[in-house]
């Protein structure tokens, strides 16, 4: 999936650059910069999981609800209908609840 982003991330990059007339060594830098952004990126967000993670892994086990919890995990609910409703958590799993 990380890969086919950053191929369509410099397809579009490209062609952009390529539309105001830079050379095809300035389009690879370029490129390759937005691509060395995207990388450091997702190492960012997969430290903050990790981290995230070995918090829980520390705690008590849930006795009640804590909004905390839930604001910190869950991205957005989305209800299709009233049998259809989906839980998006923050790194982008979705569950049919």
């Amino acid at each position: 999936m990380q890969l086919y982003q950053a191929n369509v991330l410099l397809s579009t990059t490209n062609a952009i650059i390529y539309s105001v007339g830079t050379t095809k060594n300035e389009t690879m830098t370029l490129s390759r910069g937005l691509i060395t952004d995207l990388i450091a990126e997702r190492k960012a967000r997969k430290h903050q999981i990790e981290s995230y993670l070995n918090e829980l892994r520390g705690r008590e086990p849930l006795t009640e609800f804590r909004d905390t919890d839930w604001l910190a995990m869950v991205d957005y609910i989305t209800v299709h209908s009233k049998k259809d409703i989906r839980v998006t958590f923050k790194d982008g799993t979705e569950i049919k609840a």
